[in-house]
């Protein structure tokens, strides 16, 4: 069972890497054309706003006091799953893009 703080490091983490993996594939979005573009910029807007609600979540739990982590511990990895479950499709999805050329 991690601490609360290895657990908020272990968030930033994994922040940190969507973050620079969305930051590359923006790059990359940058470069079609047309529809594919279009479609592209609306997944990366998706992927951002999974972003912003990971941030947002690892901000609540930061700010919950030490001796509440243990209750909000498992309703946190819950929806952090979630989170990473989806983000991970959507980065998938924009990936094939790219991986089709």
């Amino acid at each position: 069972m991690p601490t609360k703080d290895a657990y908020l490091a272990r968030l930033k983490q994994q922040l940190d890497e969507w973050k620079e993996e969305l930051d590359q594939l923006q790059e990359k979005a940058g470069h079609a054309s047309g529809e594919a573009r279009e479609r592209l910029q609306q997944q990366l807007g998706e992927l951002r706003e999974k972003w912003q609600a990971g941030h947002d979540k690892r901000e609540q739990i930061r700010e919950q006091a030490d001796e509440r982590w243990e209750d909000v511990r498992e309703e946190a990895e819950e929806k952090w799953d979630q989170l990473k479950r989806g983000t991970r499709d959507a980065l998938a999805r924009i990936r094939a893009h790219f991986d089709d050329k």
